[in-house]
């Protein structure tokens, strides 16, 4: 609604600014309202459909986890690490842009909306992720980036996705493994001494 109204930079097209809002707004709202009475319809279909009322389960589970951990303030440094998470994850993506040299670089505000919208693509069963990365890079289009800077930016933010943690995953590896050989060691000392 911050580029709607104006209030941010960026793209104001109605389109793309207050549509996804309002979507937004009413998938919230709606999954507020089915989750509230999905318990009681999943145990009317229980016996009919075991994997319906499962699925129905789940999803009330979890809308109603999401609001304990919204209305508990114990749980505030939760939420402040997921919206942590989302800034660090978007400044990836718009510093990709930086690293390219792109002649002109989309607003931040842009960057999150493409980065909100296009990231559905990655509900799709794609391999490595390959969805989020075309649905980002095609929404940074639609949002003015040029055409191959988006897709180059896309690119790099989906590469500094896999290897972030295949490095990190790595230095935890060799850790490990030296942990686990010394273990091994003194397991065996122990055994031939017993």
């Amino acid at each position: 609604m911050g580029l709607a109204l104006g209030i941010l930079a960026g793209k104001g097209d109605l389109a793309l600014t207050a549509l996804p809002a309002a979507v937004g707004a009413a998938g919230l709202g709606t999954a507020l309202i089915v989750a509230r009475r999905a318990r009681r319809r999943a145990e009317r279909v229980r016996q009919r459909r075991p994997k319906v009322a499962a699925t129905i389960d789940t999803l009330s589970s979890a809308v109603e986890d999401t609001e304990k951990l919204l209305r508990h303030r114990a749980e505030w440094r939760s939420v402040a690490g997921a919206g942590a998470y989302l800034a660090f994850d978007v400044l990836v993506l718009y510093v990709a842009f930086r690293a390219i040299r792109a002649h002109t670089t989309p607003t931040f505000a842009d960057v999150l909306m493409a980065y909100i919208i296009g990231a559905l693509g990655g509900s799709l069963p794609l391999p490595a992720g390959i969805g989020a990365v075309a649905g980002i890079g095609g929404f940074l289009i639609l949002y003015g980036a040029a055409h191959n800077a988006a897709v180059a930016a896309a690119v790099i933010y989906g590469a500094i996705g896999m290897l972030v943690p295949l490095v990190g995953g790595g230095i935890a590896y060799l850790f490990l493994r030296r942990e686990f050989a010394t273990a091994a060691s003194a397991r065996a000392s122990i055994s031939s001494t017993a």
